[in-house]
Order: C-alpha cells, then structure tokens, then sequence
C-alpha cells in the first residue's frame, strides 16, 4: 500500500510498506501498514536504528496519525504522533497533509520494583510498556502567516494529543497485538532492509 503525505510547506512524500489493518465505517475507518526503519537517528529523545519495524496508523476522525515504533525484538519504543488534517483512506492507499507538528511519547518497560526499563530489555508482551512524558516537536516550524482557523486546528490537535496518548496506546495496542506475526515479518533477520 502506498502513504501520500502533503506538507503543508509544499513537499509531497510517498512511502509503501504492506497493509496490516483496514476496516471501520464510511467516515471512521482507520488503517496500519508496516514497513522498516532507513535510518538511525534520535528524535524526542527516542533512539531510533535503521531496520527496526515500524507501524504508521491513521484514522479518518482523528486530527492526528501516529507512527508507532518497536525494536528489532518488537518491544515497543515509542510513538511519533502527526497533526494532520484531509486524511482519506483506502484500502491500498492513505493520504493527508502533515500540519508541521509532532509528539512524540517513549515507550518504556515498567520493571520489578526498579522503575522504568529501556525497551530492549525484553518483549514479552506489550501490556507492561508505559508511556512516558509527551514532547512537542516543530511548533517553531509553523509559518507567521499561518490562517487563525488553521493554527487553532493545530492547537487543538495538539491539546488532543497530550491529554489522549495514554489512551491511544493502550488501543493501538489492543489492535496490533494480534498483528504480532506479520510484524515479525518486518523485523530484520540476519540480512539488509530493502
């Protein structure tokens, strides 16, 4: 399947992974496709590798999608949440405008009487992992001359964000977890990504 992403500074991405998920009513629908990781870096705090799978979500009633990241032994690491506006889903294709603002919200494992744990430390299953603290990224990147309906659009998805990620993870997780063979599928195994 294939993800258009418009910016709202100009540029448009595609991108293609497999389709994981795609159902809902006319209006609700939501979508997951998978696809790897092309390059190491860090992003909100979040330490990223290249190959590690990946899962992008999105929803037709929501001012936002969220990129949902895991470790090559698909422990959750963390969720890259987008505002975004225009989304329309198929079942081969998404498409959306990216509204310049992101959250991002690490994942962690909560251990033994020994606090939080980083994600590569086991992944038995994804109901011990707790978001952490939410960080706003690219709010700087908005044009001064963005129209006031659009800038209180993003503020308010961004507001919808900070008060939801703890409830949006416990239900990407919820559809995801009896996805978890096909993601292996996306996990890297011994060879290069493509």
């Amino acid at each position: 399947m294939t993800e258009v992403k418009r910016s709202l500074l100009g540029p448009v991405y595609e991108f293609r992974g497999p389709r994981l998920f795609f159902g809902g009513p006319s209006g609700a629908r939501r979508l997951a496709y998978g696809y790897r990781l092309e390059a190491s870096r860090e992003i909100g705090g979040v330490a990223l590798q290249a190959g590690d799978p990946a899962v992008g979500l999105f929803w037709e009633d929501r001012p936002y999608n969220v990129y949902f990241w895991l470790t090559r032994e698909l422990a959750p690491r963390g969720l890259y949440f987008n505002v975004g506006d225009r989304t329309r889903l198929l079942p081969d294709r998404v498409e959306w405008r990216d509204l310049v603002v992101d959250v991002v919200v690490p994942l962690a494992r909560l251990g033994e009487g020994r606090g939080l744990r980083a994600p590569g430390e086991g992944a038995a299953g994804w109901d011990g992992f707790l978001p952490g603290e939410p960080v706003v990224l690219d709010e700087d990147e908005l044009p001064d001359d963005l129209p006031p309906a659009l800038r209180r659009a993003i503020d308010r998805a961004e507001r919808e964000i900070l008060a939801r990620h703890r409830e949006v993870w416990r239900e990407i997780r919820d559809l995801l977890a009896p996805l978890r063979p096909p993601l292996r599928g996306l996990a890297p195994s011994g060879r290069p990504s493509p």
